[in-house]
This record gives structure tokens, C-alpha cells and sequence, in this order.
């Protein structure tokens, strides 16, 4: 059985282009769990500079909490997709405190404006 010379070429075109999208996806996969290093490193930065501005104390007395099973299946939960939303949009801890604290000082903001209208008007 013999292949020919185009038959030949169209093979070896075949296992080339075959070759490039495994290298393509490993490459991908690569960059992505790259970045997910990058993100749990930076975590792991925060955590322990929190804890030495907190103190250990603080997590001590914590750990004393003894909540049902139910409450500790639904914070573990909760805490999961805390976890993979902050993951998934690459947003840090520190981030997120920062935008809840912008928005929290814009309803006070606003609250205090309505006074002041309240009080004008009076």
C-alpha cells in the first residue's frame, strides 16, 4: 500500500495543526492557573498582614464559637462562593472593603443631606 506524496503532506499538515491546539490549550491552562497563583498568593500576603494588625487574639477567640451544623454547612457555603466569585472576577479582599466602604459613606452622605434639607425647611 503506498501513500502518496500530497496524501503524505496532508498528513503530516494534520498532526502539525493537531500538535499546535494541544500546545494552544496547555498554554491557555497554563496562563489561567497562573493567574489563580498569583490571586491566592496575594490572599495569603493579606491574611497574614491582617493578622499581625489584629493579633491572634482576636481569631482565638473565634475559634470558641460553636455554631450547629446546619450554620456551619451554610457559612462554609457561603464562604465557597465568596470565595470563587472573588476568584472568578478577580477581585481582592481588600477591594471589596474598599467599595463597601465607598458605599457606605455615600448613604451617610445622603442621609445627612436629607437632614440638613429637613432642617432648612423647618
Amino acid at each position: 500500500m503506498e501513500i502518496s506524496q500530497n496524501m503524505f503532506y496532508i498528513i503530516i499538515a494534520a498532526i502539525v495543526v493537531i500538535g499546535l491546539v494541544v500546545v494552544v490549550i496547555e498554554w491557555r491552562m497554563a496562563r489561567g492557573s497562573k493567574k489563580s497563583i498569583e490571586l491566592l498568593s496575594t490572599l495569603a500576603e493579606q491574611k497574614k498582614i491582617e493578622r499581625e494588625e489584629k493579633g491572634l487574639e482576636n481569631e482565638d477567640l473565634l475559634s470558641d464559637i460553636v455554631l450547629p451544623k446546619e450554620q456551619e454547612k451554610k457559612l462554609s457555603h457561603v464562604n465557597q462562593n465568596i470565595s470563587y466569585l472573588m476568584q472568578k472576577k478577580g477581585c481582592l479582599p481588600i477591594q471589596i472593603n474598599e467599595r463597601f466602604k465607598r458605599l457606605e459613606s455615600s448613604t451617610r452622605s445622603m442621609k445627612f443631606k436629607k437632614l440638613l434639607l429637613e432642617i432648612d425647611d423647618k
